[in-house]
C-alpha cells in the first residue's frame, strides 16, 4: 500500500534532514484549518480553495479602504474575508 512505501523511505529521509521529533508541523495548521473553511461543496475543491484564496488576497490588498467604511459596511467586510487577520486591521 501507499502507507507500507512511505515507511520504506522514512529511514532515509531521516538521514537526510535529521531525527523526526526536530520538526514540527504545527506552523501550519492554522492555514490547514483557513482552507477547509473555503470548501462548501464536494466537486471542483482545488478551485474553491483558489478562487477564495485568491479573492482574500484581493480583498486584503484593498483593506485600507476599509478604514472609510460605515459601521454597517464592516460587517460585510468582515464577512467576506472571514479569518482572524481581519481583526486586526485598523478600523
Amino acid at each position: 500500500t501507499f502507507n507500507l512505501h512511505k515507511v520504506m523511505h522514512l529511514a532515509e529521509v531521516a538521514r537526510q534532514l535529521g531525527p523526526l521529533w526536530a520538526h514540527s508541523a504545527f506552523v501550519f495548521e492554522s492555514g490547514n484549518g483557513r482552507l477547509v473553511k473555503q470548501v462548501t461543496g464536494a466537486s471542483g475543491v482545488p478551485l474553491q480553495i483558489v478562487e477564495r484564496e485568491v479573492i482574500a488576497q484581493q480583498l486584503e490588498c484593498f483593506s485600507f479602504l476599509f478604514t472609510a467604511l460605515s459601521t454597517h459596511c464592516k460587517p460585510f467586510g468582515q464577512e467576506m474575508l472571514g479569518y482572524a487577520k481581519l481583526e486586526t486591521l485598523c478600523w
